[in-house]
């Protein structure tokens, strides 16, 4: 039985395959996006940005890795990560509370359980004029500030290419495991004139507005 994966931030790490170019039944698309290219970009908009807050799911391997890459990003740009765990939604209002006032941005994770929380989480920085960033474009639509992340359209669509190739007999073997390819800057037009930002700001051309 061949399995296709996608969404998936570290496969290795998830144990689904040795490595992407030792594949036995499994193969697919990872979903991780770099950090340091997303807040690089991120400080061409808000340059005073000094310390950087985030939480996630102690419970989920996939963040753990995220965490890790995050603060490597942030060591090498010179900034602060300030990062609380959480056992589960319920401790969302607590992690915000103890982070907003140690940060001057927020990141975003592609942590299922802080996804799920995506619109108090953009409600409780929002009140504190926090700008976010967020790894994956659903928690734009759900009050974050913009992402420049995976397009989840075109990751699927990624992965079942892969499959195409498998229907059409090639071994899957012979298919190694992918990057994903596709990314997008989205803003939320709300969420950017609650915060004062200029639209017209050279930095965010290309980017797909959100009304």
């Amino acid at each position: 039985k061949n399995i296709i994966y996608s969404a998936v931030t570290d496969p290795v790490e998830a144990g689904l395959i040795e490595a992407p170019d030792k594949i036995t039944n499994i193969t697919g698309v990872n979903d991780a996006v770099s950090a340091k290219d997303q807040i690089e970009s991120f400080l061409k908009i808000y340059p005073d940005i000094k310390t950087i807050g985030t939480i996630f799911s102690t419970n989920e391997a996939n963040s753990k890795v995220q965490v890790e890459a995050l603060e490597k990003a942030c060591d090498e740009l010179g900034l602060k990560l300030e990062s609380v765990g959480i056992n589960n939604i319920n401790d969302i209002g607590q992690a915000l509370s103890t982070l907003t006032g140690k940060i001057d941005a927020y990141y975003a994770l592609t942590d299922n359980t802080v996804a799920s929380a995506g619109p108090i989480v953009a409600e409780n920085l929002l009140k504190e004029k926090i700008p976010s960033l967020s790894a994956e474009e659903g928690q734009v639509s759900k009050g974050l500030l913009m992402s420049e992340g995976v397009d989840y359209y075109e990751h699927g669509r990624q992965a079942a290419e892969l499959a195409i190739k498998i229907l059409k007999g090639e071994d899957i073997k012979n298919i190694h495991a992918e990057d994903n390819k596709n990314s997008k800057k989205k803003v939320n037009g709300k969420t950017a004139e609650a915060l004062g930002l200029d639209l017209n700001n050279e930095n965010l051309k290309d980017a797909e507005i959100l009304k």
